[in-house]
């Protein structure tokens, strides 16, 4: 009996198993819409399940959420002319949700506007975050046509300067955020004056300036000349203040007295001082491959050239383009466009290599000076280290000395270079910065600011030349800036009102500004401008146009602010 009611509860073969599970239960996803009056509204839940609402009322995903499952309801597109918001737009599904509220409203404008003062010129056009030319026909307020929406930001920018006279306007105030009307955008114009202070004429003057302009401590102004002189082979002249504003030109030097020019001839790069008065510069041509000359000061107000070195000598180097530099020991440094032990891949160019040195000049006891090339350029294949280095070079604090490269690099769009002094008195090249494929080939030297950045123009950066700063980093590398890109395919179509094609490098003012000029000019200066950097909000800096008359040899400023150049044959000053 009892082995039968054993079995009698056994379960049975065959017949049966588990339960089967229910599927978990799933919740729609919903709420309301207010306030909807543009159309193409469409909402996602989760980034899919895109729905598109037409109007105002209920609305349901199509795509049920999994019990316990998240959901986060967003706008893909705003409908035309309105904001939506979503509130109570995410949580977990444990029941129908339909409590999602999505709230549209009218999308909220401003304008941007604000006045221009001093102007005289015509032609001021101005623009607004880069579009919206607005013209601008006489002094008062303005605004431009097109209103920014509510937390976007607006840009005001000088896009065609005025001429007629050339002015420069300033913008304050020009960028933020629009909360509210902007009507405080401030543009001012002011008028350069520009004054031509010499002009060149026939020999015995010189003719052509190209080097850059220095200044003595009583004002006058130095510079040389490629062509023209006593001999046609270049002067270093002064240019001496008098009443009136009248400036008196003098003659100091005329190369190539003798056959040969064994003192040098076609002086190229600018000049500079030492702090007992004399003058140090360059001649491309003369002496072999080029010569270094000191100029020292006589009573009676004659001056004595002295060839401190002969380039173009065995391996050294030949063709110094550009001036020197003096350390706080009394030595100069420059460089050379070609010669040198670089290697058998140095292009060939101005009756020789183009590979190029740095060297030093060091003074001794019995009044002779010592070259020592501190560097050959191009020893590896391709020139990577960049090669032809037209400009000079720069030394900061410790010694270092920072230069370009014309050529050579990756692109061969040239370098920047760095040279450092070792303890066993060798000299360790360093390439910085090699320009990219878009654009390089600087010609110019380099200046440095007090935080260590360095400055300098190149002939084609980003296209028609331009601007550009390196600054250094924590872990060694440096980082390029393009400040300003001249004639952009934007101001192509405004006629290139800043010039292009800078060959000369830039100087700083006081006030953290720069000052340079190109040699290829615009509708109004043909012949170049000279132009002022200034820097603006977020790392940007603006450009004015101050005068024409560029050239290849830069700028110079006195204390008072008035910006020098020479280009051509004149000498031009202008006051901002």
């Amino acid at each position: 009996m009892l082995t039968i009611l054993a079995l009698a509860i056994l379960p049975t073969c065959g017949g049966g198993g588990s339960a089967t599970t229910p599927p978990p239960a799933t919740y729609t996803i919903g709420g309301a819409v207010s306030g909807l009056s543009g159309a193409g509204l469409v909402l996602q839940d989760n980034g899919g399940d895109s729905l598109t609402v037409n109007g105002n009322g209920n609305f349901t995903f199509s795509t049920p959420i999994t019990s316990g499952g998240t959901y986060k309801v967003t706008v893909s597109t705003q409908p035309s002319g309105q904001t939506c918001t979503v509130a109570n737009s995410s949580g977990t599904a444990d029941a129908n949700v339909t409590n999602v509220q999505v709230t549209c409203a009218a999308i909220v404008t401003y304008t941007i506007g604000g006045t221009v003062s001093g102007l005289s010129g015509a032609g001021l056009v101005l623009q607004d975050n880069g579009g919206d030319n607005l013209a601008i026909g006489g002094n008062g307020s303005f605004t431009f046509a097109t209103p920014i929406d509510s937390g976007e930001t607006y840009s005001v920018t000088v896009y065609i300067p005025p001429t007629a006279p050339l002015q420069a306007c300033m913008v304050a105030n020009g960028s933020g955020t629009a909360n509210a009307n902007v009507t405080n955008v401030a543009v001012t114009c002011s008028t350069p004056t520009e004054q031509v202070l010499y002009t060149f004429g026939s020999a015995p003057d010189g003719s052509d300036a190209t080097g850059s302009l220095v200044f003595d401590s009583s004002g006058n102004l130095y510079g040389t000349t490629i062509e023209g002189g006593a001999f046609g082979q270049g002067t270093v002249f002064e240019l001496s203040p008098g009443a009136g504003g009248v400036w008196t030109e003098k003659v100091l030097y005329s190369f190539c007295p003798q056959s040969g020019c064994v003192d040098g001839s076609t002086p190229n790069g600018g000049l500079i001082f030492d702090t007992a008065g004399n003058l140090y510069g360059t001649t491309a041509g003369g002496g072999g491959g080029g010569v270094a000359f000191e100029l020292t000061p006589k009573s009676g107000g004659t001056w004595t050239e002295t060839v401190l070195h002969s380039f173009g000598n065995g391996t050294d180097g030949f063709y110094p383009r550009s001036g020197l530099v003096l350390d706080s020991a009394g030595n100069l440094y420059g460089t050379t466009v070609g010669g040198g032990t670089g290697g058998p891949n140095c292009p060939a160019g101005n009756g020789g290599n183009l590979c190029g040195t740095a060297f030093e000049l060091s003074p001794g006891s019995d009044s002779q000076w010592t070259e020592t090339v501190l560097y050959n350029f191009c020893p590896q294949a391709g020139c990577t280290d960049g090669n032809a280095p037209y400009g000079g070079v720069i030394v900061d604090a410790a010694g270092n000395l920072y230069g370009t490269a014309t050529f050579g690099g990756t692109s061969n769009e040239g370098t920047v270079f760095e040279l450092s002094p070792s303890k066993d008195g060798q000299w360790v090249h360093s390439t910085i910065f090699e320009f990219p494929q878009s654009g390089g080939i600087p010609v110019a030297g380099l200046v440095q600011d007090k935080a260590g950045n360095l400055y300098g123009t190149a002939r084609y950066l980003a296209g028609n030349g331009g601007v550009f700063s390196l600054t250094p980093g924590a872990g060694g590398g440096w980082t390029e800036n393009v400040l300003h890109a001249f004639c952009t395919p934007v101001q192509q179509g405004a006629g290139c009102q800043d010039g292009y094609d800078p060959q000369a490098g830039v100087v700083f003012d006081n006030a953290g500004n720069l000052y340079g000029n190109t040699i290829y000019g615009t509708p109004l200066f043909a012949s170049g401008t000279i132009f002022e950097l200034m820097p603006g909000e977020n790392g940007t800096w603006v450009e004015v146009i101050l005068a024409g008359g560029g050239g290849t040899g830069g700028v110079a400023l006195d204390g008072a602010g008035n910006v020098y150049g020479a280009g051509g044959n004149i000498v031009v000053e202008v006051t901002p």
